[in-house]
């Protein structure tokens, strides 16, 4: 099974030490937990309708039609409408998707 006088070779040291350096390297780049994260978007009944809408009618509006979306939505940033109208068409992807791999 495991011989007792077994002599590691060069290539085994580097090795170790490439994942030990890496397993270091990784330790480096882990976010800090209290950073601050952005708070979601939560739309009221009344614009997830306006937006779905809006989506049946045209799914790829214009800067103008955003921004006449935000205002009556009540936001002050296109971002979230955007946002919204990118997850619809996402989920209409991959609803039909699905839909042709059944057939």
């Amino acid at each position: 099974m495991y011989e007792k006088d077994t002599v590691a070779t060069p290539g085994d040291i580097g090795v170790k030490r490439l994942a030990c350096d890496l397993s270091e390297s990784m330790a480096r780049f882990v976010p800090p937990r209290n950073r601050q994260r952005k708070r979601r978007t939560i739309f009221t009944a009344a614009a997830t309708h306006l937006l779905q809408t809006e989506f049946a009618r045209d799914c790829y509006p214009d800067n103008a039609r955003l921004q006449q979306l935000a205002q009556l939505i009540g936001h002050t940033d296109i971002a979230a409408i955007q946002v919204s109208l990118q997850q619809s068409r996402t989920a209409r992807l991959v609803y039909k998707s699905r839909a042709v791999a059944r057939m």
